[in-house]
């Protein structure tokens, strides 16, 4: 499933898909799964609770109102969605790890191009553990949406890699499993658990 150099790392929102987190991320962990995502940091306290410290846990609402103390106290990594959100974590937070969600156009969270702009180097001077996006026509790679979409994200992506610091990554689970799809370094999957079904038939 994963190419030399790219990490897979597994969605377990949602209570593991509504299969028990405690349950599908520890089968996913006894298989070789190190690094996990979750939609939000109390969903990311139960995951660390159910595999304890040893496991990378991102977030993908990022850092909401409220949340510090989780996030700190459960070592989560939140993908800072926006200007409000990078302001809020580095006040509540300093020195914590993160990473940045960028907007592709799937509507859904993520940094604007222009707040990128404006708040990259100050980001990329706070050391982000990873840059991601989403393709929205992911298993169509030759469809104009997934060409243009694709190309803000690389080009922020480009602008973190020449400063020598963080991972990226522009794919979701389609993208991942699509061939000749936009590479990153880590692929958050989730859509190769069937609803019903747990990994390795348990």
């Amino acid at each position: 499933m994963t190419a030399e150099g790219t990490t897979t790392a597994a969605t377990v929102k949602a209570n593991g898909y509504g299969l028990g987190i405690d349950r599908i991320a520890g089968a996913l962990a006894k298989a070789g799964a190190r690094k996990f995502f979750v939609a939000a940091a109390e969903e990311g306290a139960a995951l660390r609770a159910a595999l304890g410290p040893d496991f990378w846990i991102g977030v993908f609402s990022g850092h909401m109102a409220g949340d510090a103390e989780l996030i700190r106290g459960n070592n989560l990594v939140p993908m800072l969605n926006s200007a409000e959100q990078a302001k809020r974590h580095m006040e509540a937070l300093p020195g914590h790890r993160f990473g940045v969600q960028l907007d592709s156009g799937m509507n859904r969270l993520g940094m604007e191009p222009a707040e990128w702009q404006g708040l990259r180097d100050s980001l990329l001077a706070a050391k982000p553990e990873l840059l991601m996006s989403h393709l929205a026509c992911a298993d169509e790679p030759r469809a104009t949406a997934s060409r243009s979409i694709v190309r803000c994200p690389v080009a922020m992506a480009g602008q973190l890699r020449r400063s020598g610091r963080g991972v990226k990554t522009v794919s979701n689970s389609t993208a991942g499993a699509a061939r000749g799809s936009h590479r990153g370094r880590v692929f958050p999957m989730s859509r190769n658990m069937p609803s019903g079904a747990a990994p390795g038939g348990a």
